[in-house]
C-alpha cells in the first residue's frame, strides 16, 4: 500500500510490557502488516517487564514475541534497556527497530547505564518519549545523551560517536516510521525536509557541532514547505500564550499551586 501524502499517519500502537495479551500483539501486529504500516510498544524499561515474560513464558520477552510471530522489520520497540544477549540478536535479526529516548532512561532511574546494549543493535532510533518523561523535545540533545551515557558506561567515548547518533536520529528516524524511501537523506525521489541549523562559529566538525553544541534551528522545510523561518513558527506566540492559560485553569480546577520552586505563574 502506498503511503498517503498527508502529514498525519495511523497506526497501532501499545502500552506493552506486561499489559498486553499475545492476541492483542497478534491482532495489531496483523492490522501493520495488512495496512503496510510500522506499529509500537513499550519493552524493558525496566526489568520487571524480562521476570514477567520468564514467569509466563519462559522466555525474555523480544524472544518470545518472535516466537509468536509478530517481531519484524515494522516493529518499533521503546525504550528495549533491559535486554539480554538472546534478545539483542533477535532483534537484529528481525530487522525490529528499538527506540531508544535517553533523556527518559536518565530521568526515569532505568539503569541504563549499567545494562544498556543499545550499541549493540543494528536498527536504533532515537527519541525523546513523553514531555513528562523527559521534559523535553529536543532530539538532537537527546543524541548527545546518548553518546555521553555509553561513553560513560563503557569508559570509551567511541562507544556511540556523534555521527553515530546522528544516524540513529536520522536514518533509524526514517525506518522506524518505515519512510527510509520517503525520507532521511537528501536525494532525487524524496521529501524536501531540510533543517537549516545555527551552530556558532567555528566550526571544524559539523557532527560534535549539531550533537555536542548549543545549535539552534533557523529554518525548517516540511515537503518543501518552509513552516519555520527565523527561528518561529506563524502564530507561535498566541499559541504558547494560549498554552499558559489552559495550564493556569487546570492548575486552580486541580487545586494545585500556580508556582513551585523558583518559577512563578501569576
Amino acid at each position: 500500500m502506498a503511503l498517503p501524502s498527508g502529514r498525519v499517519h495511523v497506526s497501532p500502537s501499545l502500552l506493552g510490557s506486561f499489559t498486553c495479551s499475545d492476541e492483542l500483539y497478534r491482532a495489531a501486529s496483523e492490522l501493520a502488516r495488512k495496512f503496510d504500516r510500522q506499529w509500537t510498544f513499550h519493552i524493558s524499561p525496566t526489568e520487571g517487564d524480562g521476570a514477567f515474560f520468564r514467569q509466563r513464558t519462559g522466555h525474555d520477552p523480544l524472544v518470545h514475541l518472535d516466537k509468536i510471530g509478530v517481531l519484524d522489520r515494522r516493529c518499533v520497540v521503546g525504550h528495549g534497556i533491559h535486554l539480554s544477549k538472546e534478545e539483542v540478536a533477535t532483534a537484529n535479526r528481525s530487522g525490529a527497530t528499538v527506540a531508544f529516548s535517553p533523556t527518559s532512561a536518565l530521568r526515569l532511574v532505568s539503569g541504563v547505564t549499567a545494562v544498556g546494549r543499545h550499541p549493540e543493535l543494528t536498527h536504533v532510533a532515537l527519541g525523546t518519549d513523553a514531555l513528562n518523561g523527559s521534559n523535553h523535545v529536543n532530539l538532537l540533545q537527546a543524541a548527545g545523551l546518548a553518546c555521553n551515557i555509553y561513553a560513560e558506561a563503557r569508559k570509551d567515548r567511541s562507544a556511540v560517536t556523534a555521527e553515530h547518533a546522528l544516524e540513529w536520529l536520522i536514518l533509524g528516524g526514517a525506518k522506524s516510521l518505515g519512510w527510509s524511501d520517503r525520507i532521511g537523506s537528501l536525494e532525487a525521489g524524496k521529501r524536501a525536509d531540510i533543517a537549516v541549523f545555527d551552530v556558532g562559529a567555528p566550526v571544524f566538525n559539523v557532527a560534535n557541532a549539531l550533537v555536542h553544541g548549543s545549535p539552534r534551528a533557523v529554518h525548517v522545510f516540511i515537503d518543501g514547505e518552509q513552516l519555520l523561518r527565523d527561528g518561529q513558527v506563524n502564530g507561535e506566540r498566541g499559541i504558547l500564550e494560549e498554552v499558559v492559560e489552559a495550564g493556569r485553569r487546570v492548575a486552580r480546577r486541580a487545586g494545585l499551586p500556580l508556582s513551585t520552586g523558583w518559577a512563578f505563574l501569576d
